[in-house]
């Protein structure tokens, strides 16, 4: 299915540039990864996660579309002071740390994404589609005018579902006991409160997950890109 998205792409101004800003954002934030061919960036790298990189662009797209969200969201609120408050480069480089152990204990876990499983993504995305169904040319459009190749888009997607898949994994794991099902209150109020505890618990049980992936980790992480 994905060799017939690949095929031969039909320019498309009119829409795509409609879009072309949410969708590299989307890549970047999925990704961490730039549009430039900085060599220099990827010769160098901010952490190293049992033997993988994560680049120095890497984090500096990452980074920069951070700043530009909460940018755009605190307005003139946003200031130099209070991106150093806010600790944005720690809190980057954490959360790429955080999906590449995720990531890696995907494939420990024997957990995969198909590529029917990928095609489904990327016709049912509504910026890829006309009169709500998949157009091809829309899609190659999209990605070219943003300089984004189809295979780097769609690994990167596929990074997202596995992402997805595995978090989702550890936390359906997760139940509430006998002894914590809610039986007091009205049938609405014991509901609300029974999936108040298990979305708790499941958050719990993939935060412990992780941290306890992390233990077993080797992780190196540069300093001077974790300080404000």
């Amino acid at each position: 299915m994905l060799r017939t998205l690949r095929e031969s792409a039909v320019e498309n101004p009119w829409f795509y540039r409609l879009i072309m800003l949410i969708i590299a954002v989307t890549f970047v934030i999925t990704m961490g990864w730039g549009f430039g061919n900085s060599n220099a960036g990827k010769k160098d790298y901010v952490a190293k996660i049992n033997g993988e990189l994560i680049t120095v662009d890497d984090f500096q797209s990452s980074y920069k579309t951070t700043i530009a969200f909460y940018r755009k969201m605190m307005g003139d609120k946003f200031s130099e002071e209070q991106l150093q408050k806010m600790h944005l480069k720690e809190n980057t480089v954490k959360s790429l740390v955080d999906k590449k152990l995720w990531l890696q204990a995907a494939r420990e876990m024997g957990i995969s994404v198909s590529d029917d499983e990928l095609h489904h993504l990327i016709v049912e995305n509504e910026y890829f589609q006309k009169n709500k169904v998949f157009d091809l040319a829309t899609y190659r459009s999209v990605l070219d005018y943003n300089k984004i190749a189809v295979s780097a888009y769609e690994e990167s997607q596929r990074e997202e579902l596995l992402y997805e898949k595995v978090r989702f994994a550890v936390k359906d794991a997760a139940f509430l006991s006998a002894d914590e099902v809610p039986v007091s209150g009205a049938p609405g109020e014991n509901e609300r409160v029974f999936n108040e505890k298990l979305n708790v618990k499941r958050e719990k049980a993939a935060a412990s997950f992780l941290e306890n992936f992390r233990a077993k980790s080797k992780i190196e992480i540069k300093k001077e890109f974790t300080e404000s």
